[in-house]
Formats: structure tokens, sequence, C-alpha cells
């Protein structure tokens, strides 16, 4: 969706990535659903807090889908850091005002109130209502040092560590819909380019968390009906039940006090019409959440193909890297080389310049596609990119 550039291009993408996708989401949404209405006490255990920890900045990007996540472990990669990704539960329902004290170190100072109509936990010394800026003076006050969105200062000799928030991609979600997909990279860059200046400034490690992931559905999710007089509020994919109402639909409790009722909307359903990137309900997206622990690592290997041209029958590519021992191939597909005696063309080890010439034999082959693939000492394909045979001759 995001290379559909053309508004007619992007209409029909997204028709196709519809009626693909929304099928084999919503089922697998609707087993999630029943697994955790099964074993919802379970389920409610295996929420844990995140905790301060000694020279560690926890960075807090709201609505960082796993999946958006494994994008950014590969960018933190490339930069030759090492990454550890995990994962965490997130609370129900998987809104922010719920599930953002959960992902910070002053969880334990919060509690539930009595009604769930603003999905908010209080403070439980205060009973004042857990906000942004209350989270960040409680995290204070227990001693992790709070660093500002833009702030780069040197780690301090804490043993609480540190906390600090970027990211925009809830925000854009909501006020995009589907049209997210276009700014995920910008996003994956800044938050990459943030880990590596904090470690940059002294941090032995700095973990990554969040609150809750999303549902994004082309062309909107399946409106379902949810009367209003059962609920005290009601958003796309949770809704707060109004006292001791039974609605029909799937309800949990909860987080902070299990005798509230949450009503959920079954598969990818949404209780407001036309929505088509949302959070709140109960599926795998909303509530696997990623945890990433980022050190200081080796210099990463770099091999990327940078030029490929042709004369003749005879192909020249050009790659920039940093190792040695490298060779390359041409391929039908990078995955798996050619089957013995249909090769396109004998594999040659790359030059100390960074280039290899690569003859094609078969005059049959011209203005047939192939692969470009370069490969480290143990087969394993670093880079690739395609090219027609014979080609601008």
């Amino acid at each position: 969706m995001s290379h559909a550039k053309a508004p007619s291009d992007n209409a029909l993408v997204a028709k196709v990535v519809r009626s693909l996708y929304a099928p084999w989401l919503d089922k697998s949404a609707r087993k999630f659903q029943e697994l955790a209405s099964q074993n919802e006490a379970e389920y409610r255990q295996l929420v844990s807090g995140v905790k301060a920890e000694p020279e560690t900045c926890l960075v807090f990007a709201d609505g960082l889908r796993f999946d958006v996540a494994g994008m950014l472990q590969e960018r933190l990669e490339q930069r030759g850091l090492r990454v550890k990704l995990g994962h965490r539960l997130a609370p129900f329902p998987t809104v922010t005002a719920t599930a953002k004290p959960i992902a910070s170190p002053a969880y334990a100072a919060c509690e539930g109130a009595a009604s769930a109509e603003d999905f908010n936990p209080v403070l439980a010394a205060s009973k004042q209502l857990v906000n942004t800026s209350r989270l960040r003076d409680e995290m204070a006050r227990q001693g992790v040092e709070i660093l500002d969105a833009d702030e780069t200062t040197l780690a301090a000799n804490t043993e609480k560590g540190g906390w600090t928030e970027i990211g925009r991609l809830d925000e854009m979600g909501h006020s995009l819909g589907s049209s997210l997909v276009r700014h995920i990279d910008v996003e994956i860059e800044a938050i990459a380019d943030r880990v590596s200046a904090l470690l940059g400034t002294g941090w032995t490690r700095v973990r990554v968390v969040t609150d809750h992931g999303w549902l994004l559905v082309p062309g909107g999710m399946p409106k379902v009906e949810l009367p209003a007089h059962l609920v005290a509020t009601k958003w796309a994919r949770c809704a707060s039940v109004h006292g001791e109402s039974s609605p029909d639909v799937p309800t949990f409790g909860w987080f902070w006090n299990a005798h509230a009722r949450i009503a959920s909307p079954p598969g990818i359903g949404s209780f407001i019409v036309n929505t088509e990137y949302a959070h709140g309900g109960v599926s795998p997206q909303e509530c696997v959440v990623p945890d990433m622990l980022v050190e200081q690592g080796e210099v990463a290997l770099k091999a990327q193909i940078t030029e490929i041209s042709w004369r003749g029958m005879r192909c020249r590519v050009v790659v920039d890297t940093n190792a040695a021992g490298l060779r390359v191939e041409l391929r039908r597909n990078w995955k798996q080389a050619d089957p013995e005696g249909q090769r396109i063309a004998t594999a040659k080890d790359l030059g100390s310049n960074g280039q290899a010439s690569l003859a094609v034999e078969r005059d049959d082959y011209e203005g047939t596609a192939a692969m470009a693939v370069v490969l480290d000492a143990t087969g394993r394909v670093l880079d690739y990119r395609p090219t027609t045979i014979g080609e601008g001759q």
C-alpha cells in the first residue's frame, strides 16, 4: 500500500489488500478473543509492568506494533547495534490510558477507580487520574531521570535509569487511517536515531517499550451495533459497560478493576462506522506488543549492490561493502541457487575494488529477468537486486 502513489492505484491496491487480509485478520482475532475469554485471569497475570533498571534508558514509543518493531530491529542492526526483540502483553482495553502506565516504572503507584468510563487508573496516593504529566512526575519521584523528546543529556549515574518518549504512529493512525502506511518508515528512522543518540551519550542499554498495537483495515472495519444506553463510553474498539448492563458483544474485565466491564466488538469489528485504524480491542495485533533491548554491538557487516551494468552478455556488479570474501551470482530466484546445469552464469568472487564481472554464456537468456545477489562465505544472501539479462544493449 505504501508504494501505490496514484489515487486510482491506491484504491485498487486497498481493495485487493482488504479482500486478502481482512478474512484472515478477523478469523485470527476471533480465535484470540476466544482464548482470552476462556483464560481471562491467566491473561491478566501475564500482563507485567516495566521496571526501572540501572544504566538503562526506557524509550516509550506510542503504538509501536510488533511487526513495525521488527522493522525497527532491522534498522538498528544495520547500524551495528545489538538488538533483542521480545514481547509483552497489553492490558484490556488496549488504549493508552489503560496501557501506558503498565509500560512505565510508575505502574506500581497506580490503581483502578470504581468506574472505567475514561479507562484511566488513578494514583493510589492522591486518587488523581493518571496522565502523561503525572506519570512523569511519579517516575521522577522514584529517581528515574526524565529526558525531554530531543534531550541527549549524558547518562547520569542513577540506579533508576531514564525515561523518554518519541513517536507519532498512533497519532497519525487516528488522523490518517490507512494512509499511515506511507509514514511508517519515517517514524522508524526517527526512533532509530533516538536510540542511537542515547547509546552514544553513555547509556549502557536502551529498552524500547510501548502501550498497545493496532488494527488497520483499508476500507474500514465491519460496523458492530452497540446501543448507547448500555455503555458509559464508546470508542471504535472498546466501550465501558454502564452499570449492570449486558450488551450482546463479548466483555472483559478492565485491567485496573476486574469488576468494571469492557465491551469489545467480535473479530475486527468497530463500534464506529468507517474506521480504518483503531485499537482498544482484543486481537494479536493490539495485545502482543514488543519489548526491545538495544546495546552497542560490533560493526555490522555491510554489503549493498549500488550498480548493475551490461555490456553484451557480460554483467558488471558494483557492491558497497566493508567485508572481504564475498561473491556475486546471477539467479532466477534470489532465495535459492539455480539447479546444476541451469545456472545463468558462474559465480564470481567480489574483487578488492568491490566489483565482479559475470559472463552469461547462453544467448537465449537475453531479455529474461534475473537477480544479482551478494553472498557471504556461508552462502547467506546479503543483498539482491533485479536486472534484465543483456539490459541496455
